[in-house]
This record gives C-alpha cells, sequence and structure tokens, in this order.
C-alpha cells in the first residue's frame, strides 16, 4: 500500500512540474500585453543598422494606466504627437507597434497620455 502511495506521489509531482514549466513558457514566450504610447522626437536616438534606423525610447500605459518605460526600434522616424499601441512581451519586449487614434486607447491609459 505504501508503495502506491509513493508511486501516486511521484506521479503527481511529475504532473505538477509539467504544468509549471508550461505555465512559465507560455507567460515568458507567448503573453503579450498592449501599451500606448505617444510619440516624442526628442526621445528618438538614430542608429547605424541598416534596417532599423532610429530608437524611440517612451513611456508607455496599458489598459490599467501602469506604466512602463519601452524601448523599440523603426525604419523610420514617427509622426510627432502620434498615439502608438505597442504589443510587449516579458522577455522579448516590443515584438509589434500600430498607430492609432486617441479613441481607440483604453480609457486609463488615455488619462496617462493627457497628463
Amino acid at each position: 500500500m505504501d508503495e502506491i502511495k509513493e508511486k501516486t506521489f511521484e506521479l503527481f509531482g511529475i504532473i505538477a512540474f509539467i504544468a509549471i514549466c508550461f505555465v512559465v513558457i507560455y507567460v515568458l514566450f507567448y503573453q503579450s500585453t498592449d501599451y500606448y504610447v505617444k510619440v516624442d522626437n526628442t526621445k528618438l536616438k538614430a542608429l547605424s543598422e541598416e534596417d532599423m534606423k532610429f530608437e524611440y525610447t517612451l513611456d508607455g500605459y496599458n489598459n490599467k494606466g501602469r506604466s512602463k518605460s519601452l524601448t523599440f526600434k523603426t525604419s523610420r522616424k514617427l509622426k510627432e504627437g502620434a498615439y502608438l499601441k505597442l504589443e510587449v512581451m516579458y522577455v522579448r519586449g516590443v515584438i509589434n507597434w500600430e498607430e492609432v487614434t486617441f479613441k481607440q486607447i483604453e480609457a486609463k491609459a488615455q488619462t496617462k497620455l493627457r497628463m
């Protein structure tokens, strides 16, 4: 009987370990969060790379109004004052961005961007 309990405990331990691994991998490599920024060309840095010529470091706000300093590269200078939606992954950082209108921005992020 004790042998069955030990095997059952080992099996649950292995299953729990695998489940935790899947959760960690998902959070680190697949889950993304949207942040909203307003383009400020005074925070533009010119690069010498061929494809990505510019780098921006801007304060972004998520749908809960939490801020985060975000750095991303572009192939062109962006329009001053434009609003962007950045897709951000925990490990990889900014993986995608698109220009949006102010009305498309989440309410709490709108409040922070007005300041």
